[in-house]
C-alpha cells in the first residue's frame, strides 16, 4: 500500500508541475494569437482550427480512449499493449483515408463560401490533411507513457514543442507575417514533433507486431461501435460554436466567438487531468471503492466549474482584458460562454469516468443525439445566433441537456456494476 501511494503521489506531482507549465504556455500562445492576428485572419484561423479538430475526432472515433479502457490492469503486458496500438493504428488508417479525402474537397469550398480566397482554403486543406496524418502518433503513443506514470517524460516532450510553437508565432508577429495558413502549419509541425518523440519514448513499453492484430481490432471495434454515433456527434458539437457563427454571422462574429472560446483554456489544466489521471484512476477501482471515488472526482469538478462561473460573473472586465481591446465590447457573450464551458467541463469529467468503466450502451446515442439536436434547434430559434451572445446561449442549452444524459448513464452504470459484484446477471 505505501508503494502504491508513493507512486500515485509521484504521478500527481508530475502532472501538477507539467500541466501547470503546459497550460501556461498554451494560454499565453492562444491569447497572444488573439491579440496578434487581425480580425479577418483570426476568423479564418478559427474556422480552419475548428474544422481540423472536428475532422480529427472523426478520424480517431474514440480509438485513443479505447486503449486505456481495454488494457485495464494489464499495464505491464508489453505484448497486449503493443497489439492494441497496432490494431488502433490499422483502424485509424482506414478512417483517415475516408475523412481526409472528404475534408480535402469540403473545406476549401466551405471556406470560399465565406467570401475568402479559394487559394487560401486549398493551402489550409493540405496542412489540415497533413495534421490528420501525424496526430495519431500522440493518440497511440502517449497512453503507454501515462499509464506507466512517466508524466515527466510526457511533459518534457510536449513543452519543448509548445515553446517552439510560441517562438515561431512570436517571430512571425515581429516580421508581420502571422496569417491563418502559417498558424495552422506551425500547429502541424508541433504536433508532428511531439508525436515522433512520444513514439520513441513509448517503445520500451510496447511489443508491436509486424502486421495488424485482428483479435484486438475486433475488440476495439466492439468497444467503440456503440459510441460511434455519439463520437460523430461530439466531433461536430465540440466546434459547434464556430460552425454556427460561420453559418449565420459575419467575420466579426466568427472572430469574437473564436476569441471568447479561448477563455475556456482557463479550464484546460483540469480538463487535461481527465485523460492523464481520472481515466486510469477510475478504471483501476474495484466495486467497493468505485462509488466514493467517483463522487469525489465529480464533486471536485463541480467546485472547479462553479468557481470559474463565479469569477466571470464578478469580474467580467478582467476576463475581457485578457483578450485585448479588440474584443472589449463582448460583455453580453462572456457569461453564457463561461457557463457553457463550465458545464462542458463537467460533461467531459463524467464521460471520462463512464467510458473508463466501459459504461457504453447502445441506447446512449438514441437518447442524447436527437434530444441535444432538438434543444439546439430550439436555441437557434430562440436566440439571435448571428451574434456571439446568441451562439453561446444556444451552446449552453445543449450542454445542459448533455449533462442530464451523462448523469443517467452513470446511474445505469452503477446499477450494472452492483449487479456484477453481487453475481447477478444483467
Amino acid at each position: 500500500m505505501p508503494q502504491i501511494q508513493e507512486k500515485w503521489l509521484r504521478v500527481l506531482k508530475g502532472f501538477l508541475v507539467g500541466e501547470v507549465c503546459l497550460q501556461l504556455v498554451n494560454a499565453v500562445t492562444g491569447l497572444l494569437l488573439v491579440r496578434w492576428m487581425s480580425v479577418e485572419q483570426f476568423a479564418q484561423y478559427s474556422v480552419a482550427n475548428a474544422f481540423q479538430s472536428g475532422a480529427q475526432q472523426f478520424v480517431e472515433f474514440g480509438l485513443g480512449g479505447a486503449l486505456v479502457a481495454l488494457v485495464g490492469k494489464e499495464v505491464s503486458d508489453r505484448r497486449r499493449m503493443g497489439r492494441l496500438v497496432a490494431a488502433g493504428c490499422h483502424i485509424r488508417r482506414n478512417t483517415l483515408l475516408i475523412v481526409g479525402s472528404i475534408s480535402a474537397i469540403v473545406f476549401p469550398v466551405w471556406f470560399a463560401s465565406k467570401g475568402w480566397s479559394l487559394w487560401t482554403g486549398l493551402v489550409l486543406s493540405v496542412v489540415i490533411f497533413a495534421y490528420l496524418v501525424v496526430s495519431g502518433l500522440q493518440t497511440y503513443y502517449r497512453p503507454p507513457l501515462a499509464i506507466h506514470g512517466e508524466l515527466g517524460q510526457v511533459y518534457r516532450i510536449t513543452l519543448v514543442s509548445q515553446f517552439a510553437r510560441l517562438a515561431a508565432f512570436a517571430l512571425a508577429h515581429v516580421v508581420h507575417t502571422i496569417t491563418a495558413p502559417l498558424a495552422i502549419f506551425v500547429n502541424f509541425a508541433a504536433t508532428w514533433f511531439t508525436g515522433v518523440r512520444f513514439k520513441s519514448a513509448a517503445h520500451r513499453h510496447l511489443e508491436v507486431p509486424e502486421g495488424s492484430a485482428p483479435a484486438e481490432s475486433r475488440e476495439i471495434l466492439a468497444y467503440i461501435r456503440p459510441i460511434m454515433p455519439g463520437i460523430v456527434f461530439a466531433a461536430i458539437q465540440s466546434q459547434l460554436a464556430v460552425f454556427v457563427a460561420a453559418a449565420f454571422g459575419q467575420t466579426q462574429t466568427i472572430a469574437e466567438v473564436g476569441a471568447l472560446g479561448r477563455l475556456a483554456i482557463l479550464l484546460g489544466f483540469f480538463s487535461a487531468a481527465n485523460g492523464m489521471l481520472v481515466a486510469p484512476f477510475i478504471a483501476r477501482q474495484d466495486h467497493n471503492r468505485l462509488f466514493p471515488r467517483y463522487c469525489l472526482v465529480a464533486i471536485f469538478a463541480i467546485l472547479v466549474a462553479a468557481s470559474m462561473l463565479s469569477a466571470a460573473w464578478a469580474f467580467p472586465s478582467l476576463f475581457l482584458a485578457i483578450l485585448g481591446s479588440t474584443y472589449a465590447d463582448s460583455t453580453p457573450a462572456l457569461l453564457p460562454m463561461v457557463a457553457g464551458a463550465s458545464i462542458g467541463y463537467l460533461n467531459e469529467v463524467l464521460w471520462t469516468m463512464n467510458s473508463a468503466r466501459k459504461w457504453v450502451f447502445w441506447w446512449m446515442p438514441v437518447v442524447s443525439i436527437p434530444g441535444t439536436l432538438a434543444v439546439q434547434v430550439l436555441g437557434i430559434w430562440l436566440f439571435d445566433v448571428s451574434t456571439a451572445a446568441g451562439v453561446f446561449l444556444m451552446i449552453l442549452m445543449g450542454s445542459a441537456f448533455v449533462l442530464l444524459t451523462r448523469l443517467n448513464v452513470a446511474l445505469w452504470g452503477f446499477r450494472l456494476d452492483t449487479k456484477a459484484a453481487q453475481g447477478v446477471g444483467n
